[in-house]
């Protein structure tokens, strides 16, 4: 079953997306998706791992939080 978990810390934001599909083989280059979500996390200065596995792929972003100010914020405002 798919499911979403987030968290956070003073410093970075967390998300995973796990499915529970039949997976892909490490090194599967077929298409750009994952070569543009890795550009996109890069431009958010965020990483990006994406673990293929038998029993599905789990997709994980690690963001650092941005402040208000930053060109990262997208309008939000850092509540403390």
């Amino acid at each position: 079953m798919p499911a979403v978990r987030t968290g956070f810390t003073e410093q970075h934001l967390f998300i995973t997306i796990t499915e529970d599909g039949g997976g892909f083989t490490a090194g599967h280059r077929e298409g750009r998706g994952f070569e543009n979500m890795h550009r996109r996390a890069q431009a958010l200065g965020a990483k990006l791992a994406i673990t293929p596995s038998a029993m599905g792929t789990a997709l994980t972003c690690i963001s650092p939080v941005p402040f208000e100010g930053s060109s990262t914020t997208f309008g939000l405002r850092r509540v403390t």
